[in-house]
C-alpha cells in the first residue's frame, strides 16, 4: 500500500524537459495506478526539485501522463529485458526504457508490444551489453544502426569510429518519442506536478 510522505503544497508548473545523461521508463498508464503498484511512499514536488533529484541521482520521480504515457525517470544498472518483463507483470501495460550517457558512449533502449518484450539493446564503452529482437522500423527511420560486434566491425584500435557509431542522446530521445513520449519536449504540455518516490522491489537484477 502506498502512502504520501508528507503534506506539501506544490503548484502546477510548466514541465521542465530532461533526458540527457540519464535513463527513464515510458509507461502506458496513469500516474495514480503506477504509484499504487510500485511506490512505498511518494510526495509531490516542483519540476525544479524533480530535475535536481535526477541530477543528484538520489531518487526517481514520476511525471503526469503525457498523451497516455507516464515517465518514470530512473537510471537502470541491471538488464533492460528483465526489468521490462517485471514491470509488465506488475502493471499489465506496455512499457519502454531509454538511456544515454555520451561521456562513456552508453546508449540503451527497449520496449514491449502487446505486453511482451520485443526489442532491447544496450552498448557502452565499445561493448555490446544486451541485444534482443530485430532492429525496429523506428530505429531504421532515425538512422540508428546498433553495433552487434564491435571488434568484428571496428577492431580494437578504432575508438573514434566506435564513438561515432554509437547512438547519441538525441537519437535516444527521438526514439523515445516514436515509441512513447520524448522527455525533451514535455514543456509543450500543460502545467502539472511530478512526484518523487520510494520504489518497492525495483529495479530487479
Amino acid at each position: 500500500m502506498f502512502s504520501l510522505l508528507k503534506k506539501k503544497v506544490v503548484k502546477p508548473q510548466k514541465p521542465i524537459p530532461f533526458g540527457w545523461k540519464t535513463g527513464w521508463f515510458c509507461i502506458q498508464a496513469e500516474p495514480d495506478f503506477i504509484l499504487s503498484k510500485i511506490a512505498k511512499r511518494f510526495e509531490p514536488i516542483s519540476w525544479e526539485d524533480a530535475i535536481e533529484t535526477r541530477l543528484l541521482r538520489s531518487k526517481p520521480f514520476l511525471t503526469p501522463s503525457f498523451e497516455g504515457w507516464t515517465i518514470l525517470s530512473h537510471d537502470l544498472t541491471s538488464n533492460i529485458q528483465s526489468n521490462l518483463s517485471y514491470l509488465v507483470g506488475l502493471l499489465d501495460v506496455d512499457v519502454a526504457h531509454f538511456e544515454s550517457y555520451r561521456g562513456v558512449s552508453a546508449a540503451g533502449f527497449g520496449w514491449t508490444k502487446n505486453k511482451k518484450v520485443v526489442r532491447t539493446h544496450r552498448q557502452a564503452d565499445g561493448q555490446l551489453l544486451e541485444n534482443f529482437g530485430e532492429i525496429s522500423p523506428e530505429e531504421i527511420s532515425l538512422g540508428i544502426v546498433p553495433i552487434l560486434d564491435f571488434e568484428l566491425e571496428f577492431g580494437p584500435e578504432q575508438e573514434d569510429e566506435i564513438w561515432e557509431a554509437n547512438p547519441d542522446e538525441e537519437d535516444i530521445t527521438n526514439l523515445s518519442g516514436l515509441i512513447g513520449v520524448d522527455p525533451t519536449k514535455i514543456d509543450s504540455f500543460p502545467d502539472s506536478i511530478p512526484f518523487r518516490l520510494d520504489l518497492i522491489k525495483f529495479p530487479v537484477e
